[in-house]
């Protein structure tokens, strides 16, 4: 079965959908973030990925002191602000941990019944996603844009995300793939056979 066949079996997949409290958007170092009902929702829904994330980010971590996540223990390395005003097209993030969740955190002023949907278009559906919304999608292998809003309304979001290359970087040791390959070291078994960890909850 294809993963996105499996995704559409998936009925977790359509329980991922939380509210959030906008004003906990606040610096990295606070411990209140955007991403308390998140760190919640990963673990329960996806407890493997979770778990194998936050793993693998906390050794990037004491190798590099300097380094530090977003928001504390989560499982993204990675947030981006999206301040509009256009929708985002189609697109797939082909840069992004092909295994891993995406989370998008819609914000904003406007009427999520006539505009700003997400629209999943290998799943064929298109979701109403009103601010304060955040959702978990596989966004490296689902292709996903939302749909404009109206006149004089606003929409804003927050993305956070492993970019892949990251966890390379890790499976090879701390070190380019080139490099790794130039002396020989094999990557990390977990990168040469990824373990399926898309959450199995019905």
């Amino acid at each position: 079965m294809s993963a996105i066949a499996e995704l559409k079996d998936n009925r977790s997949l359509w329980r991922l959908v939380r509210y959030v409290d906008c004003k906990s958007v606040l610096p990295p170092h606070c411990t209140k973030p955007v991403s308390n009902d998140l760190v919640a929702v990963c673990s329960s829904h996806a407890p493997d990925l979770h778990t194998f994330c936050k793993a693998r980010l906390t050794e990037l971590e004491q190798w590099n002191l300097g380094l530090r996540r977003p928001f504390k223990d989560t499982a993204f390395s990675a947030m981006t602000f999206n301040f509009g005003p256009g929708p985002a097209i189609p697109h797939k993030d082909f840069k992004n941990l092909s295994f891993g969740w995406c989370s998008i955190t819609s914000l904003g002023e406007f009427d999520a019944t006539r505009g700003g949907h997400l629209v999943l278009w290998d799943l064929d559906i298109a979701i109403e996603f009103p601010s304060h919304s955040t959702i978990l999608i596989p966004s490296a292998i689902l292709e996903h844009s939302n749909t404009a809003i109206q006149d004089g309304e606003n929409r804003m979001s927050i993305t956070q995300y492993n970019p892949a290359g990251i966890f390379e970087w890790i499976a090879h040791g701390f070190q380019p793939k080139h490099v790794a390959v130039s002396v020989g070291k094999e990557p990390a078994d977990w990168w040469s056979k990824p373990q399926h960890m898309f959450s199995t909850i019905v």
